[in-house]
């Protein structure tokens, strides 16, 4: 496909970086010539210079023959321009990164006229995830899918646990619970596993089920299942803003920490319960006072990695049960994992995989369609979500009698609302959501998973 990505900051990095991975034709507009040139020197792309959001620029990058245009510059207003342009001037289909949320309900009413397939706001879709993931209190991270209907959690085995040095078929607690030890890692490698596979002390599983299925199996294994219910946010950030009402709305007593004096002001202005405090985010002293300790959890959420690092480190050095932290750059995030740091997120990450699944999407015309992607083990292994029509070649064959390729995984099925952790008598029936865990890249097609 040929693409034009508007905006060569960490968020087009990120994009350029994955969807030229995908052989698309990508050309990158920034007014930052550096930028662009530095991307363009480690990755296949064209460059050009230039507002984006200038019809001139936009017909130098050839916007008006692109498949998509992705507007992803560090101004709402900006971005919305620059859709409405290029789909005017030709182009088949344009992405806006909108961050600003008094312009929400604008854009439902206007997204026709400005032209835009989709419309991202990262800060609101991380708020939302982090509150789902504060439901599991022991699991490193969370991944939804199906509309909430499937979670993907990550947990550590830990040494004498129960899974310690057992093979997966010989897990009572996985077929108690009706749950799927859908991918492992060990080592930064991941596997696929099958019944033979033996867990180890270290190992990090990725466990696949409903959430009252999920809250059962760690209630089997002896982990935590507390309900969270006192939170401390570090950083009065735009996720800050976003997450702080879900987290009132849940009944969760909330606490944040920021030292800008206006956001302060303007934070409290439209939260009702949560508790505002100006002060220095990494002032240890400040943080111990309002009883990080007591806290059930601790989020990092300043604009600042490094500030965000330290939060964090403070946090697991008192215990606290539930850090999370985000991070811009996740070149390090394993090397985090050995200090305890193992819930880390990065929002540009997220927008990248939202768009690499939607062009995905686009590519596919052969009976399935992806509904979401998640990447693990920095990227070596995906779990994606296929919705099913009646057109797929394998509608109900059992699971047993289909010949799938090796490293690949039916991880979950939702049929009329309900989820269903796949066996071998199971057949795929016609409007499945189907998770499907691999190793093999770029699966943009459902029937890709099946041999010749």
């Amino acid at each position: 496909m040929r693409i034009v990505v508007v905006g060569g900051g960490q968020v087009g990095l990120s994009l350029c970086e994955q969807l030229s991975k995908e052989d698309h034709q990508i050309t990158v507009v920034d007014t930052n010539t550096a930028d662009i040139r530095r991307m363009a020197d480690v990755l296949d792309i064209n460059i050009v210079s230039g507002n984006g959001a200038a019809y001139a620029t936009l017909q130098e990058a050839d916007a008006q023959n692109a498949d998509l245009v992705i507007a992803a510059t560090s101004s709402d207003e900006a971005n919305m321009i620059c859709c409405m342009l290029a789909k005017k001037m030709g182009a088949q289909r344009t992405i806006a990164r909108v961050r600003n949320p008094e312009y929400r309900e604008q854009l439902i009413l206007m997204r026709d006229e400005l032209g835009l397939s989709m419309v991202i706001n990262p800060e609101q879709t991380a708020a939302q995830a982090v509150a789902h993931g504060l439901y599991y209190t022991s699991a490193s991270s969370v991944a939804t899918f199906a509309k909430g209907r499937i979670d993907l959690l990550e947990l550590r085995v830990e040494e004498n646990a129960r899974l310690a040095d057992k093979q997966i078929k010989d897990l009572r607690c996985t077929r108690e619970a009706n749950v799927l030890i859908a991918a492992v890692e060990r080592n930064g490698e991941v596997f696929i596993p099958n019944g033979d596979f033996r867990l180890c002390a270290g190992d990090r599983i990725h466990v696949a089920g409903a959430s009252s299925n999920l809250m059962l199996f760690l209630r089997i294994i002896g982990r935590s299942t507390r309900k969270t219910e006192m939170v401390m946010l570090v950083g009065g950030s735009k996720i800050a803003g976003y997450l702080c009402p879900l987290l009132e709305n849940s009944g969760i007593k909330v606490k944040l920490v920021e030292h800008d004096a206006a956001v302060c002001e303007k934070l409290s202005a439209h939260l009702n319960k949560t508790l505002v405090i100006n002060g220095v985010e990494t002032d240890q002293e400040l943080l111990l006072s309002e009883d990080i300790e007591s806290m059930d959890a601790v989020i990092a959420l300043t604009d600042n990695d490094e500030d965000n690092l330290m939060v964090s480190l403070f946090a697991v050095s008192h215990k606290v049960p539930k850090v999370i932290t985000k991070l811009d750059r996740l070149s390090y995030a394993e090397v985090l994992s050995s200090v305890g740091l193992d819930n880390v997120f990065s929002p540009k990450i997220s927008i990248a995989n939202a768009i690499v699944r939607y062009v995905r999407s686009l590519s596919n015309s052969l009976g399935s369609e992806i509904e979401s992607l998640h990447r693990i083990v920095g990227g070596k292994a995906e779990i994606v979500e296929f919705a099913m029509t009646n057109r797929g070649r394998h509608l109900g064959i059992p699971l047993s009698e289909l010949n799938m390729k090796p490293n690949v995984l039916i991880s979950g099925i939702v049929r009329g609302g309900k989820a269903i952790i796949p066996r071998g008598s199971d057949k795929f029936e016609a409007n499945d959501h189907v998770l499907v865990v691999t190793t093999h890249k770029r699966l943009d097609d459902f029937d890709k998973i099946f041999a010749e």
